[in-house]
């Protein structure tokens, strides 16, 4: 399988670190995040021509430091978050803008945008709210499409593709052919739940994904130790952890899943080894499924 490190991992260094040790770590690309300072802020001291201008040559740079390296550029990471509200000319950061989000994956060649769905879960959210989302997911993946790019869709809580149940709906009720998901497993999940229903989210899902987002947990050694409650799971190297990949990996060759699979965040219990190493070998893993 094709394996990635997405940039966030190493969201304290800049951007030519995260490039360096992408690299070093044996992976074939990156998932660029998409906020300072790995994808650099607009120019503002000058007219909006020479912004651009400006915009684009930072960008270059980046695709240049990623050729240099060996390693593809795979998708943009980013916070655009259609929610219904985009005819109402809500102010949003930059970074979350549909038009500065596209302009970046155009500048750093990347095929995928990742975006977000909604503000609120799926069953929290109005018939009527949900529909003016999957609008606003059609209109900007029809501009990516002019700009040669596809949309994959975050899954994560507080998102309408949250739950176990939502991710397949989302995507078909949005009925896009730009429009895919990222997969990525359901959190904070209790680690009964993971390892009891991930081998059917793997089925049902991967054949309606274009990207994947890896991450796996151990359960804490004492109640009440994982963090807010037992729901939050420290995270581990992928091949050791709660989530069985070896199954990912067989549903994917046997559904023809053709994506990469990007090690999201680096392993918190990883023994005695580095960050770097546990990068390493959650890469070399990925490329063993």
């Amino acid at each position: 399988m094709k394996a990635g490190i997405c940039t966030i991992a190493m969201k304290d260094r800049t951007i030519g670190e995260a490039i360096e040790a992408a690299a070093r770590s044996g992976a074939g690309g990156v998932e660029i995040w998409g906020r300072v300072p790995h994808l650099p802020p607009a120019d503002s001291s000058a007219d909006s021509t020479a912004d651009s201008s400006a915009d684009s040559t930072a960008r270059a740079r980046i695709g240049s430091l990623l050729r240099d390296a060996g390693l593809e550029a795979v998708a943009l990471g980013s916070y655009y978050r259609p929610d219904g509200t985009a005819a109402s000319g809500r102010d949003v950061p930059e970074e979350e803008r549909g038009d500065y989000v596209l302009a970046a994956a155009r500048d750093l060649r990347c095929p995928l945008v990742r975006i977000w769905c909604g503000r609120s879960e799926y069953d929290e959210t109005p018939p009527s709210v949900r529909e003016a989302i999957y609008d606003e997911v059609r209109d900007f993946a029809d501009a990516a499409g002019r700009e040669g790019c596809r949309v994959v869709l975050e899954r994560h809580n507080r998102t309408l593709t949250a739950s176990w149940e939502s991710a397949a709906r989302v995507i078909d009720e949005i009925d896009h052919p730009g429009v895919s998901l990222c997969y990525q497993v359901p959190y904070p999940m209790q680690p009964h739940e993971l390892r009891a229903r991930t081998p059917d989210d793997f089925t049902s899902l991967l054949s309606r994904c274009a990207h994947a987002h890896l991450q796996n947990y151990v359960q804490p050694a004492s109640p009440g130790s994982g963090g807010e409650s037992d729901s939050h799971l420290p995270r581990t190297l992928l091949a050791h952890g709660i989530v069985d990949y070896g199954v990912f990996g067989r549903e994917a060759r046997r559904l023809g899943y053709e994506g990469w699979a990007m090690v999201e965040f680096p392993a918190s219990v990883r023994g005695a080894m580095s960050e770097d190493e546990a990068l390493a070998a959650d890469v070399a893993f990925i490329a063993s499924l």
